[in-house]
C-alpha cells in the first residue's frame, strides 16, 4: 500500500480575479469575494487550481506538493509564505502548515494547510 495525502479536507471556492491569476500559484484575498497573485514573502490563501482570468477555483485547505526555494523547511508544524519564483519558503509570519515530507534532492515539499 503506498502513502497518500491527496483528498484531505480539501476545500474549493471560486473567487473573482482581481488581474490575471496564475494556475498553480499563491493566492490572496485582495478585496471583497476577490483575489491575486501572492507577492514574494505573502502569507498564502490558498492556491489557484484554474482560472479564466475572471474567475478562479481556490484551494482553501488540504493537501499540496510544490517546489520550495531557500533552505528546505523543517518537518512537523511551521509556516510558509509564498516566494517570488512560484515557490514557497518557510517564515514565521506565513501561512500555518504541517510539513510531511521534504526531498532536497528534488528541492519539493509536501504539507497540510
Amino acid at each position: 500500500m503506498n502513502v497518500s495525502f491527496k483528498g484531505f479536507n480539501e476545500k474549493v471556492l471560486t473567487f473573482k480575479c482581481e488581474t490575471e491569476i496564475t494556475k498553480g500559484y499563491g493566492v490572496k484575498i485582495t478585496d471583497n469575494q476577490t483575489v491575486g497573485n501572492c507577492n514574494e514573502g505573502d502569507a498564502f490563501t490558498g492556491f489557484c487550481l484554474d482560472s479564466d482570468n475572471e474567475n478562479a477555483t481556490v484551494q482553501m485547505s488540504g493537501y499540496v506538493k510544490m517546489n520550495y526555494s531557500d533552505t528546505a523547511p523543517a518537518l512537523g508544524k511551521n509556516a510558509l509564505v509564498f516566494a517570488a519564483d512560484g515557490t514557497v519558503q518557510e517564515n514565521a509570519a506565513g501561512t500555518p502548515c504541517t510539513v510531511l515530507a521534504v526531498d532536497e534532492n528534488t528541492s519539493t515539499v509536501e504539507f497540510l494547510f
